[in-house]
């Protein structure tokens, strides 16, 4: 029986062809461990790009709350004659207090969670043929100006313009009909899906709260701060910062009428913002600035270990905004054409106000105004008029004391054989405190071919409480 041998150019080869197969494997798995390394290389390097930005915007915050706090502190006033004085346990209180470790922890999660949501959204080809140098879907060149990306410019495009074909001419320097219908098409996409983006954006980056409570002995204070946007448009942004302060200590033994029993803080500011599509910065000065304090119980000259209640507290509950029912009485003179039939005008009614923002009111009020009469130049005596005004209202507050408000409505005659018509007053305000409000109206009441005009000195009265 014969074997044959294989030469040694075969042999060779086969060893050959096996060392290359080892070599090829082991530089597969080099080169697999290389690309994981990579990969773990950038997620460090975004993780440490992502973790010093929310860093320097927490300082940011924290900047301006505590630039809040001092100036509202500042510009604060007490309008209030209480035995205990409530600002004395802010105007005192270490600011930095008021922000915490939770605002910290929730900017890098909220930080991450925008950078991430655009990181997403150029991988799914957010705007990709704009980002591709091929260009496959769209045929218009499109510049970016002086933007830092083409995605800012997509952003502030569809935030700034007022419908799509301003869009366009924004966004690309072409009117709607210089374009195709594939690129129509395609930048209608992208506009809808920026709106989109540019709402959840801001949503992931900076709406929300954070709670804190200081257990004391005894006593309780605690703390919610939170920020909210109230007007955008790309890249600017304004932001409502809220600290609302709950003090609630009580009275205990040793106490008298200075001492604090309970009040509520609340601080607001406004606060601007300029923002990219992976970007946000937080201006640390705030606008604005406003403490009001409610709620305030001071304790009585002595406390009674054995009663429950005082009569002795002093309770300033009334909300500050005034929201609520109110009584409203005033008296004036009329001027005008109808001035030699009628005299005083005096009026009494009952409203109702809701706060629609932190400055503006809207409400509905109804009463009774009675113009007089009075002994003419020509020789006879009128006998005055009778109405029953139902008004909508609307004030603006300019500062804590000082506003505007006008009314609109119908008044209907009580007198016999009077004549109904369409009323309207405004004026300014002064609120020289939380539950009474000074008004200087003009009104006016419009029936046939003539009308009844006053100038009417007013005084609302607060009845509602938080």
């Amino acid at each position: 029986m014969k074997f044959n041998i294989p030469s040694k150019s075969l042999i060779t080869f086969v060893i050959c062809l096996f060392l290359f197969y080892s070599y090829s494997q082991e530089t597969t798995i080099q080169a697999k461990e290389a690309v994981e390394k990579a990969i773990e290389q950038a997620n460090l390097a975004k993780q440490a790009y992502i973790n010093k930005r929310a860093e320097e915007e927490y300082k940011h915050i924290e900047s301006a709350f505590l630039d809040m706090f001092r100036k509202a502190n500042a510009n604060y006033v007490n309008a209030n004659a209480q035995t205990c004085d409530p600002f004395s346990y802010v105007k005192n209180l270490k600011e930095d207090k008021y922000v915490t470790e939770g605002f910290k922890s929730e900017t890098n999660y909220r930080f991450q969670g925008m950078f991430e949501l655009f990181l997403d959204e150029n991988r799914s080809n957010l705007i990709g043929s704009l980002l591709d140098k091929n260009k496959k879907n769209l045929e218009v060149e499109v510049d970016k100006d002086s933007f830092k990306t083409l995605l800012d410019k997509l952003l502030s495009t569809s935030s700034n313009s007022k419908d799509f074909i301003d869009f366009i001419s924004l966004f690309t320097g072409k009117s709607i009909g210089d374009l195709s219908k594939n690129d129509l098409e395609y930048l209608r996409a992208q506009y809808d899906k920026s709106k989109g983006l540019r709402a959840a954006h801001l949503y992931s980056a900076y709406q929300y709260e954070d709670y804190i409570e200081y257990p004391r002995k005894d006593c309780s204070v605690s703390v919610k701060n939170s920020i909210r946007e109230t007007k955008n448009k790309y890249p600017n942004s304004e932001w409502l910062f809220t600290s609302v302060i709950d003090y609630d200590c009580g009275c205990q033994e040793g106490s008298n009428q200075s001492t604090l029993s309970t009040a509520v803080y609340k601080y607001t500011g406004k606060v601007t913002s300029l923002s990219t599509a992976t970007n946000i910065v937080f201006n640390t000065s705030v606008s604005n600035p406003k403490l009001s304090i409610s709620n305030v119980v001071c304790c009585p000259e002595k406390k009674e270990e054995d009663s429950k209640t005082s009569t002795d507290e002093v309770n300033f509950d009334y909300d500050w905004s005034g929201d609520g029912f109110s009584i409203t009485v005033g008296a004036g003179p009329t001027i005008g054409d109808e001035a030699d039939f009628f005299g005083l005008t005096y009026s009494a009614g009952i409203g109702y106000y809701q706060s629609l923002t932190e400055d503006f009111q809207i409400g509905a009020t109804a009463g009774y105004s009675r113009y007089t009469g009075k002994e003419t130049d020509f020789g006879f005596e009128t006998e005055g008029e009778s109405f029953i005004p139902v008004m909508a209202k609307a004030s603006y507050g300019f500062s804590d004391v000082f506003g505007a408000e006008a009314g609109l409505g119908y008044a209907i005659s009580t007198s016999e054989g009077g004549e109904g018509g369409l009323t309207y007053s405004v004026g300014p305000f002064w609120r020289p405190l939380e539950t009474v409000i000074i008004t200087i109206n003009y009104v006016n009441i419009s029936f046939g071919e003539g009308s009844l005009g006053a100038f009417v000195l007013s005084g609302r009265v607060s009845l509602s409480k938080k």
